[in-house]
């Protein structure tokens, strides 16, 4: 794994080992990605809508398109299309979504984040809107889901964009940011961008789903250890 690209991981690693201790924890998710050949960057607990689940973050040295087919062929759902970064499943006991983007001007390789809930807690969620966190800026979107790390302050925004395209949903996403005191981080693509503010972190990336043609925009951002 080159330099740059570990230099760009450690803005998703927490410094401290409260998560660590998770690590142990057998996850569904993290299992399919480990035996995919990713090298697992960050694991911690979460609240997903304010439900108990799991955030984990793998790094691979391979493509985003070649991971995103790879992820899809083992847990036997479609190829997605090129344009596909996230990948439902929902077999099993299990409800997982894997978030799959690109190591900006770092080669070939990518970032997949799977958050993981138990079907029986997914199901048991009401139909309420998911609210907007009240640490990231609100945006022209409308709240899907949103996972939470009380322990790192890491949380994790999935929303429906109103904007037109992927730079325009993360190009609003940047002006609210720096307008709030986030000032941007190298490296960076029209559709991903990271920020710093002190010593916290926020990584934002768009995507269009290629079947409704539906934005998304999605915001991982880490406050730091509150212990």
């Amino acid at each position: 794994m080159s330099r740059n690209l570990i230099k760009a991981l450690i803005l998703l690693i927490p410094l401290t080992l409260a998560a660590e201790i998770f690590l142990r924890i057998p996850r569904q998710a993290s299992t399919v990605l480990q035996n995919l050949g990713g090298s697992r960057v960050y694991q911690s607990p979460v609240k997903i809508n304010g439900r108990a689940g799991s955030l984990t973050t793998f790094a691979f040295n391979e493509s985003s398109d070649i991971i995103s087919h790879r992820v899809a062929r083992k847990l036997k759902l479609p190829p997605p299309s090129s344009q596909s970064t996230i990948i439902l499943d929902t077999s099993g006991k299990s409800l997982s979504r894997y978030f799959i983007f690109k190591a900006p001007d770092l080669g070939n390789t990518c970032l997949v984040t799977a958050l993981e809930q138990d079907a029986r807690v997914f199901r048991s969620a009401d139909n309420s809107p998911t609210p907007w966190p009240n640490n990231i800026p609100v945006l022209n979107a409308t709240a899907a889901f949103s996972a939470l790390c009380e322990k790192t302050g890491t949380t994790f925004l999935n929303a429906d964009s109103h904007s037109s395209t992927p730079q325009q949903a993360t190009d609003e996403a940047a002006d609210a940011l720096t307008q709030t005191g986030w000032k941007p981080a190298l490296p960076t693509t029209p559709e991903f961008r990271i920020f710093t503010k002190g010593r916290q972190q926020c990584i934002v990336f768009s995507t269009q789903k290629p079947d409704s043609h539906q934005i998304t925009i999605n915001i991982l951002q880490r406050e730091g250890s509150k212990q």
